[in-house]
């Protein structure tokens, strides 16, 4: 059977938003202002989020600075202590006891 004799099938059914929409010359998106207050909060949302992770980060920066100071006193008093030990030590053993 030829091509162009063959039937045509029905189409499938495509849902409502996948469908095109016809363009209407008389309406302008322009004049018209948005009313979308979901988008107006959500913006509002991620303003406050941005603003709460910028403080997070600065929070754990500082944090971070303080472990790094207190670890490097940490070292430095162990060093001062090996050094203590080893000069006592030393002087026990010049002593001869």
């Amino acid at each position: 059977m030829a091509y162009f004799l063959k039937k045509k099938e029905p189409e499938a059914h495509q849902p409502l938003f996948l469908q095109p929409v016809a363009e209407d010359s008389e309406y302008d998106d322009a004049d018209m202002e948005p009313l979308d207050f979901e988008a107006e909060e959500r913006e509002r949302r991620e303003e406050r989020y941005q603003v709460l992770a910028t403080l997070g980060n600065l929070v754990s920066i500082v944090a971070a600075v303080a472990v790094i100071l207190l670890l490097s006193m940490l070292l430095l008093s162990l060093w001062q202590w090996v050094r203590q030990d080893l000069l006592n030590s030393f002087t026990l053993l010049q002593a001869g006891l």
